[in-house]
């Protein structure tokens, strides 16, 4: 499978028929964002100025539509047919995705504002937090410290973009010390600043508003992670009891909906 763009240093490693024909449609509707958002590319004056008022203000309507996204999938009812709540999410997904090509979009404009250099980030990311809570583990092997990282990370895996990948959330402990002692090479950054900082006032220096769109792209990819974890279970359950395999393609799934 392609790298994505939003993903830029991520690729699904053999993707699943089901997983590739999911990352088609999205690849299309990410041509068609595209398309619709920048006819003129950025050289256009009208749509510099477009842009440069997007990418001002636009990063607090992403972080709290995310925030927003995430607890209401928490609480969405199972008292739904489960084939109807496997469609329901992802519909949601495709849906969701609009705002991670946004994100991208303004990130990729915010990297040509800053003649393609990327600056140091200081926020602190999602991918800052797994590191730090499985080089916990890795430091201190206690079942309370594999606990913390199972509740926020229990949804990722090796191949998290890949739905018929094993969680993190269903690894047993050994396993979990395994993955910790990747990270023993590994040094920590240290960062000060926190994304909910942006609650607190307007940005307006380029390098931190690029650094916020570069640390939201983690947060978004957070939430998508965490969409197909909980689609990927609740096919799994829907199949467990027939004894049949993952659904090869969403067409199929939809064929038999």
């Amino acid at each position: 499978m392609k790298k994505y763009n939003f993903y830029m240093d991520e690729i699904v490693h053999k993707p699943s028929e089901f997983t590739r024909s999911f990352f088609r449609i999205i690849e299309s509707d990410e041509k068609d964002f595209y398309n619709k958002r920048n006819k003129t590319g950025f050289r256009g004056v009208f749509q510099r100025f477009k842009f440069e008022i997007e990418y001002k203000t636009k990063y607090k309507e992403i972080y709290y539509s995310n925030k927003i996204f995430l607890k209401s999938i928490k609480k969405t009812t199972k008292k739904l047919r489960r084939k109807d709540l496997i469609q329901k999410h992802i519909l949601k997904l495709f849906e969701y995705y609009n705002i991670v090509f946004l994100n991208n979009f303004l990130l990729q404009y915010g990297y040509l504002r800053l003649n393609r250099v990327f600056p140091e980030n200081q926020f602190i990311t999602k991918e800052d937090k797994k590191i730090r809570l499985l080089k916990d583990i890795q430091i201190n092997t206690s079942k309370e410290a594999i606990k913390v990282f199972k509740q926020e990370f229990g949804h990722y895996s090796l191949n998290p973009f890949e739905f018929a990948s094993k969680r993190f959330r269903n690894y047993d402990d050994k396993e979990i010390e395994q993955l910790a002692n990747i990270m023993k090479d590994i040094n920590i950054i240290r960062k000060t600043r926190n994304i909910n900082e942006i609650n607190k006032r307007n940005l307006t220096n380029d390098k931190d508003l690029f650094n916020v769109y570069r640390t939201l792209k983690e947060e978004l990819k957070y939430t998508v992670v965490y969409m197909i974890s909980i689609i990927s279970e609740c096919i799994k359950e829907d199949y467990k009891e027939d004894k049949k395999p993952f659904y090869r393609s969403i067409n199929e799934f939809y064929n038999e909906t």
